[in-house]
C-alpha cells in the first residue's frame, strides 16, 4: 500500500509546512547516510618515513690558515666508493648517503677525520684538517738489532 505525502500529512497543512517536512526529512537522511560512511572508513595507519638520502658536498681546508687542500681522499667507510677534493678544496660525494653512513677524510701528513651522516649535517661541509706529526714523520720498525759493523756488511756483499 503506497501512501502519498497528502495522505500522510494532516489535511490542513499548507505548502510551507510540507517544505519544512521535506527539509527535515532530507537533513535527517543525509545525517544518517554520512554517519554510516564515516564508520565504513578504515583508520589511517602512519607509514614509517622512508630513509632520506643526502648529497654530501663541501670544502676541505687546512685548519691553521684555511688553505684549500687539493687531493683530500674522501671515501665511505667499509667500501671503495670515494672521491677527492679539487684544486679549490671542493668535493661532492658521488653517491647519495643515508643517515649513519660514515665518511672518512684523509690526507698525507694530516689527521684522518670521520664524519657521520645525520639530519643535522649542514648543506655545505667545511672539513678542517689538522696536522698529525706522527703521520708526517712516520714510524720505523727494526726487527733485529744492528750489531754488525760496516766492514762485516761490506764483506758479506762481496761474497
Amino acid at each position: 500500500m503506497k501512501h502519498t505525502l497528502h495522505q500522510v500529512l494532516p489535511s490542513g497543512m499548507g505548502a510551507g509546512i510540507k517544505i519544512k517536512f521535506y527539509f527535515r526529512t532530507g537533513i535527517f537522511s543525509l545525517l544518517l547516510l554520512t554517519s554510516t560512511l564515516a564508520f565504513a572508513q578504515e583508520p589511517v595507519q602512519s607509514q614509517p618515513a622512508a630513509p632520506k638520502d643526502y648529497t654530501i658536498r663541501g670544502t676541505a681546508v687546512l685548519d691553521e690558515d684555511n688553505t684549500p687542500l687539493v687531493g683530500v681522499n674522501i671515501y665511505l667507510k667499509g667500501t671503495s666508493i670515494g672521491t677527492y677534493s679539487d684544486s679549490n678544496g671542493r668535493f661532492e660525494f658521488p653517491r647519495k648517503l643515508k643517515e649513519g653512513d660514515v665518511l672518512i677524510f684523509s690526507f698525507v701528513g694530516l689527521a684522518k677525520q670521520e664524519i657521520v651522516v645525520s639530519a643535522n649535517l649542514p648543506q655545505n661541509l667545511e672539513i678542517r684538517m689538522l696536522e698529525d706529526f706522527h703521520n708526517v714523520t712516520g714510524s720505523l720498525w727494526v726487527d733485529q738489532p744492528r750489531n754488525k759493523t760496516v766492514a762485516e756488511r761490506k764483506r758479506k756483499l762481496v761474497e
